[in-house]
């Protein structure tokens, strides 16, 4: 239903030829996050000021440059974060509890298809992708300890 109701958004959106592969996930991002009904505001790091450092520095920097008070992060980049790079700043750091679930998909013959993007769910479920979305999980604060550390 999504990809009847989006089918012209999406064909002009995928068929202009961008500068390069970073625009088109940018404009695809931000397509969906349009379609969600996202109210976050949006900003590239290239346009901040005052950038530095690698891994979890340059996260806390950007984070630092847009007077973030939480940084909201999956379970990956624990690997490399250091949360005392965020404690220096003030920003506190929490961390995704995501429970997957299963949506209606257009071939329900084939059984449920996991771990597609976000585009899937929009074009299969027009209407309930947000709420589904927000269902899904929440945030937890992350404790002084980084497992693995």
């Amino acid at each position: 239903p999504g990809f009847q109701r989006w089918r012209e958004e999406l064909k002009a959106l995928l068929e202009v030829e961008p500068p390069s592969l970073c625009d088109v996930a940018i404009q695809t991002t931000e397509w969906m996050l349009d379609k969600l009904e996202a109210p976050v505001k949006r900003v590239r790091a290239s346009n901040l000021a005052g950038i530095e450092g690698e891994a979890s520095k340059l996260v806390a920097s950007i984070c630092q440059a847009v007077h973030a008070t939480a940084y909201l992060t999956g379970t990956g980049a624990l690997d490399y974060m250091d949360p005392a790079d965020f404690a220096e700043i003030g920003c506190e750091i929490c961390v995704q509890e995501w429970r997957p679930f299963e949506y209606e998909q257009a071939h329900p013959d084939a059984g449920f298809v996991p771990h597609l993007s976000t585009l899937d769910l929009l074009l299969n479920c027009p209407d309930t992708a947000p709420a589904l979305i927000e269902q899904s999980g929440g945030w937890r604060a992350l404790s002084a300890a980084v497992p693995g550390r």
